[in-house]
């Protein structure tokens, strides 16, 4: 049975706290569009709209979400702890000159695209929708899958993106001082790859927390902690990095991470 655009609408918005960061005005053309051009009324009939939802719709609405917020938000991160450790902390010469390759890198690293690509939504999560019978019509039926494509891609994007934005920095910040002074060079008491490698997890869990507490509250911040920080965008001039986006060059998901993993 085909579905009318008001009716998914109306779905889509009642599904709303459930997708932070969406625009459910924005998605009904689409997502009326995908599952109208698989009609069906029984059950086993639906999975082809399902798919056709999320696959050309949902995901990567959800996951060019997800990357803009995962990419500035561990950008920010690294350059906000690195700037904030830049005082008299006992740190040798080595570690304030690695520190600044960090702050500067970190703060370039935010104003720049994503380099990550989009692999779309893999069976488990083509189950997840066909498997939610919370429904009573179509058009809810059509809201649950955005949903589920929606935010599944979004966690997705969260964290590709900040694998990527990671090993950026490290391979700038390596390239700006030399790999050897960063594993030499002593940071808040921790060899500079040691403290390094803390960051790289710290900033990448918060992301992650940030990405839950979103879920929770059915809102996603458009940008990382670096927005308590005007000072520093201040001195560097980067762009917010809410503005990033994907681009469909750059390695597959998996096949960027971190040096430091």
């Amino acid at each position: 049975m085909a579905v009318t655009e008001p009716d998914v609408r109306q779905a889509l918005r009642d599904m709303a706290p459930r997708m932070p960061g969406s625009d459910p005005e924005a998605l009904t053309p689409a997502v009326t569009r995908a599952w109208n051009n698989h009609p069906g009324n029984a059950r086993p009939r639906h999975a082809p709209a399902v798919t056709a939802v999320m696959d050309d719709v949902a995901w990567p609405a959800g996951y060019r979400a997800g990357v803009a917020y995962g990419h500035g938000f561990v950008a920010d991160y690294v350059a906000s702890a690195a700037r904030h450790l830049r005082d008299p902390l006992g740190s040798d010469p080595a570690g304030e000159r690695v520190l600044r390759a960090i702050a500067g890198s970190a703060a370039a690293v935010a104003s720049l695209t994503p380099t990550v690509r989009d692999d779309g939504p893999s069976r488990a999560d083509h189950l997840t929708a066909f498997g939610d019978a919370n429904w009573q019509t179509e058009a809810q039926y059509a809201a649950i899958a955005c949903r589920v494509g929606w935010t599944h891609g979004l966690r997705a994007g969260v964290e590709d993106a900040g694998w990527s934005a990671i090993a950026r920095i490290v391979s700038t910040v390596d390239d700006l001082v030399g790999a050897e002074t960063v594993r030499t060079a002593v940071i808040d008491g921790l060899p500079g790859h040691d403290w390094l490698v803390r960051v790289d997890v710290e900033s990448r869990a918060a992301a992650m927390d940030g990405l839950d507490a979103a879920m929770r509250r059915g809102t996603l911040p458009l940008a990382g902690p670096g927005q308590a920080f005007p000072a520093l965008r201040a001195i560097t001039g980067a762009r917010p990095s809410s503005s990033a986006t994907t681009t469909p060059e750059g390695p597959r998901r998996g096949h960027e991470g971190s040096r430091l993993r």
